[in-house]
């Protein structure tokens, strides 16, 4: 050995393997895209899986993956699963992670991968932290496909909702006074959801609410035949005061 160079160890070259095993499955098989974290950022997830859709959608959905490379994990078999210990440091971190987290296993000879879920109710307790079984035949491979998307969620076209909301914030601020009617049926059964729904809506966002600050109308509708005003009428009174407390 020689002093005065940084040196690679055994287990940082092993753990490179692995991960690398991971990238081409998942680039070359599975035809996403393997994204590594860095080793400063390294706190117990080394990558990312972006799901990629079979028109080539980038949709955003992602893993991430964990990833354990050597014969020491591949020792014990036993019921047909690998055991995985992991550290309790670790655990709060990936049940705090946002995202779904997967725990892979590789024999850097083979090149093979065994994965599962990471979900809390599937450890056990151990004297020095927790384990979770690998099952034997679960390999990561193509035929991974629809299990890893199901733990990933589907994706969704969140464009048409947008498109609903910029129409309506559009006809807001472009209808010169807006006009909220309130029932006599709501004031009645003092209900206060709709009103309320409708000035949350308004205030949305900080530009909507000051665009349309003092262009709001309401009018009660129902008591056309009571010859009373409106601020005369007890039930109508207490409505009002009742709605500005919530």
């Amino acid at each position: 050995m020689r002093n005065g160079f940084p040196t690679l160890t055994q287990s940082s070259l092993t753990g490179e393997i692995g991960v690398n095993i991971v990238s081409s499955i998942i680039n070359n098989e599975l035809k996403w895209i393997f994204r590594r974290n860095h080793t400063e950022h390294d706190f117990g997830i080394d990558g990312y899986i972006d799901i990629i859709s079979p028109d080539q959608a980038v949709t955003g959905k992602c893993i991430a993956i964990q990833i354990k490379c050597g014969k020491s994990f591949l020792e014990n078999c036993q019921n047909g699963n690998y055991t995985y210990y992991g550290e309790t440091k670790h655990l709060n971190y990936l049940l705090n992670h946002p995202i779904p987290v997967i725990i892979i296993i590789c024999d850097p000879e083979t090149k093979r991968c065994y994965w599962e879920k990471f979900d809390p109710l599937l450890t056990e307790k151990t004297d020095k932290g927790w384990k979770i079984n690998i099952p034997s035949n679960q390999l990561l491979s193509s035929d991974s496909n629809q299990e890893l998307l199901k733990i990933a969620g589907p994706e969704k076209d969140y464009l048409s909702e947008l498109e609903h909301f910029w129409q309506v914030n559009k006809v807001l601020t472009e209808a010169g006074i807006v006009t909220y009617i309130i029932s006599r049926e709501e004031i009645e059964q003092s209900q206060y959801e709709f009103c309320l729904a409708f000035f949350n809506r308004l205030q949305i966002n900080t530009y909507l609410a000051k665009r349309l600050q003092g262009l709001v109308e309401i009018n009660v509708w129902g008591y056309d035949e009571d010859p009373r005003e409106l601020w005369e009428i007890d039930e109508v009174k207490k409505w009002f005061a009742e709605i500005e407390a919530i």
